[in-house]
């Protein structure tokens, strides 16, 4: 089983977009993110923002570019 899409919620996504990650909704994102959300003390005040990248479009990009 190949990993596609690795995500992350965070609070500096200036950090991640450098490394290629795009934003994306939360409600895209597993069941299981949004249900440890539920427990989280700053759900109603969330201040992290969902980033995603494609591992695959990542490898595609660079085997076009060498």
């Amino acid at each position: 089983m190949a990993i596609k899409k690795v995500f992350v919620l965070t609070r500096t996504p200036e950090f991640f977009m450098k490394h290629d990650f795009i934003p994306t909704s939360k409600t895209l994102l597993p069941e299981k993110v949004l249900k440890d959300c539920d427990q989280c003390p700053r759900q109603h005040a969330c201040d992290e923002v969902a980033l995603e990248v494609n591992l695959v479009e990542q490898i595609i990009a660079k085997m076009n570019v060498a």
